[in-house]
């Protein structure tokens, strides 16, 4: 049902056989700026010719570096599937299709985790697909929706720090589950890491052996370490060695709804 669903929501843009490039604000932003990173790993792939900090082949060729710091794992998958398709309309179908189906499994599979009836499962994982975080690779190539369909991963592990039982913390799903995002968007890696903050507060202070829930916590951060070294430690080496160009500064303030007093 999920997959079928996912395959309807993709059908106008399967029926038009045309391209979408974002809307009216995101057509100079977000489509453009990940079709060239994807371009720029698929010819990596295509041509065996692999530079793992500069785009040699997007971006006109200006060695900018843009995938080893932002989704190096998302844009290595997004050029095998744009090599394998071949054109960008196909790219779009299946790359949309997968995301739409991704994110409705993870949630379905929250929803079950968390003993919700199996019909109110697939119905929330029908809504969760639909949604804006979801869609929005389809509709604007946003990045951050395959984080969020990865999402629903993360907090199934910031539900299990909370439940009743001892050394609940499940390692495993919390380090694959971060380390997933920060391959993929940094920003919602970040924001799943704040929402992360209470649930953990919440599980030590109900844990009896809170020391061996501490260690465990340690263990899940070694883990994501190891997972996301490729990372990381890219945005030391440039922080420490670029001697070109710095990071463009702007005021974060700006882009953003300020209250009014």
């Amino acid at each position: 049902m999920i997959l079928l669903v996912s395959i309807a929501v993709m059908m106008p843009q399967i029926l038009g056989h045309q391209v979408i490039l974002g809307g009216v604000t995101t057509v100079q932003g977000d489509a453009l700026f990940h079709f060239n990173r994807i371009y720029d790993a698929m010819m990596q792939l295509k041509t065996l010719h692999f530079h793992y900090f500069v785009s040699d082949f997007g971006f006109n060729q200006s060695a900018r570096v843009i995938n080893a710091v932002y989704g190096p794992f998302s844009s290595y998958i997004y050029g095998a599937v744009l090599l394998v398709t071949g054109s960008w309309w196909l790219f779009q179908i299946i790359s949309s299709i997968g995301i739409l189906y991704l994110g409705g499994l993870t949630f379905f599979y929250l929803a079950r985790q968390v003993e919700l009836d199996r019909g109110l499962a697939l119905v929330g994982s029908l809504i969760y697909l639909n949604t804006e975080a979801i869609t929005s690779w389809a509709t604007a190539q946003k990045g951050a929706a395959l984080a969020a369909a990865i999402l629903p991963l993360v907090i199934l592990a910031a539900v299990k720090m909370i439940q009743q039982k001892e050394h609940a913390l499940p390692i495993w799903l919390l380090a694959i589950g971060l380390s997933l995002l920060v391959q993929v968007h940094n920003l919602t890696a970040l924001m799943a890491v704040m929402l992360l903050i209470p649930f953990w507060l919440i599980g030590l202070i109900r844990q009896q052996q809170r020391w061996l829930f501490v260690k465990h916590t340690l263990l899940a951060a070694l883990i994501f370490m190891v997972l996301t070294a490729n990372v990381w430690a890219t945005l030391l080496d440039l922080t420490l060695h670029n001697r070109l160009m710095n990071p463009v500064n702007f005021v974060l303030a700006s882009y953003t709804t300020m209250p009014s007093i």
